[in-house]
C-alpha cells in the first residue's frame, strides 16, 4: 500500500514538473535578445547556461526551467528508490 501511494506521488510529481519544465523552456526560447539569436542557435543547448543571451523574461524562465528540471530529477530518483527498496505486496 505504501509503495503504491509513494509511487503515485512521485510519478505524478515527475509528470507535472516535466510539463512545467517544457513550458518554461519553450517560453524561454522565444525570449532571446535580437542581437544574440545567431549565437544562441550556434551554441544550442549550451546557451541555457549563458544568462546574457536572454531578455529579463527569458532569464526568469531559464531559472524556472532549471528549478523544474531539478524537481523532476528528485521525483525520478524518489520513484526509483520506491521501486527498488519497498517490497511488493
Amino acid at each position: 500500500m505504501l509503495r503504491r501511494i509513494l509511487g503515485s506521488i512521485f510519478l505524478i510529481g515527475g509528470i507535472v514538473s516535466a510539463v512545467l519544465m517544457l513550458y518554461h523552456l519553450i517560453f524561454m526560447f522565444g525570449c532571446v535578445k535580437p542581437e544574440k539569436k545567431r549565437y544562441a542557435r550556434l551554441l544550442g543547448p549550451f546557451s541555457l547556461f549563458i544568462p546574457n543571451f536572454w531578455t529579463e523574461a527569458g532569464n526568469a524562465a531559464r531559472l524556472k526551467t532549471f528549478a523544474f528540471a531539478s524537481c523532476f530529477g528528485i521525483f525520478f530518483i524518489g520513484l526509483m528508490l520506491v521501486i527498488k527498496f519497498l517490497p511488493l505486496p
